[in-house]
């Protein structure tokens, strides 16, 4: 439940019940958010856009008469919003919708941050191995890589994510610089079965070697 100083309506529990409970205190802690949500069909604007500026995660000093702030929750109504409503180029049309969601400071923040990628190169065609722009600034770049762990994880659980696929992203990704690589394939290497194709790629095994990552090639061979 709430806590009694989150002003949501709650009241102090008597002694003698508290006592006879454990209690916890949870914190919203958006690295563990993100790699729940990555697996979890988020959408990559929203992902992109708190991994830029994750202080908009979770709002806790609101104002008593704010009822729509961000929250995980919250942002997760956002990502529904955007995954119904699918390819709209100008979130702007989705103001009153979204900032119904975060607030209408956030909701701003999040539209205009979002229209300065609007331009990001189609993921799929990343992996299909067509010819494909390069992100302009570095921001636009995380929002891109997000968007590419994403494609993975969707495709992994439907038809699978070929080799050939992940070779084409491979290639793209060696334009990255190395924090933003080890970003991308990180977080591919949680799912098992996409670590075990990355490792028959050789541009994905010198990349192991030159980071010297202890461990990673051995464990993809068990």
């Amino acid at each position: 439940g709430n806590r009694t100083i989150d002003r949501s309506i709650t009241y102090r529990m008597p002694n003698a019940l508290a006592n006879r409970m454990q209690h916890y205190e949870l914190i919203a802690d958006f690295d563990s958010w993100r790699d729940w949500a990555v697996k979890n069909r988020v959408h990559p604007l929203v992902l992109g856009y708190l991994s830029f500026d994750n202080s908009k995660f979770y709002e806790t000093d609101t104002g008593s008469e704010q009822v729509a702030f961000a929250t995980p929750r919250s942002w997760m109504f956002v990502s529904d919003i955007l995954n119904i409503m699918g390819d709209v180029k100008d979130l702007s049309v989705l103001f009153n919708q979204i900032s119904g969601c975060v607030g209408n400071g956030v909701a701003l923040s999040f539209i205009a941050w979002s229209k300065k990628h609007s331009d990001l190169p189609e993921v799929k065609d990343i992996f299909c191995g067509k010819k494909s722009k390069y992100p302009a600034t570095m921001d636009a770049l995380y929002a891109l890589v997000m968007s590419m762990i994403v494609f993975v994880e969707n495709h992994e659980k439907s038809s699978e994510v070929t080799v050939s696929e992940l070779e084409n992203m491979a290639i793209y990704a060696t334009r990255f610089p190395m924090d933003y690589q080890a970003c991308l394939y990180s977080n591919l290497c949680q799912t098992n079965s996409v670590k075990k194709k990355l490792m028959k790629i050789s541009l994905f095994r010198e990349w192991v070697k030159r980071q010297n990552i202890a461990g990673l090639v051995d464990s993809s061979a068990r």
